[in-house]
């Protein structure tokens, strides 16, 4: 239960990072490679730890 929860906030922080991105982008304040990567990377990296939080939580508990 406790990575159900942890896997949703990973979501949510993501998803508002994309958003985030997404009004940079519109207001030409990062380029579309960087909005590429910096897009890439966060759902890479959200992932990831999504996918590693079942695996910490039985080694620590």
């Amino acid at each position: 239960m406790i990575c159900f929860f942890a896997f949703v906030i990973i979501y949510q922080t993501v998803f508002a990072m994309i958003k985030v991105l997404q009004i940079a982008l519109e207001r030409r304040q990062i380029t579309n490679q960087k909005y590429k990567v910096m897009l890439t990377s966060s759902i890479t990296v959200g992932s990831v730890s999504a996918a590693l939080l079942p695996v910490g939580y039985t080694i620590f508990y």
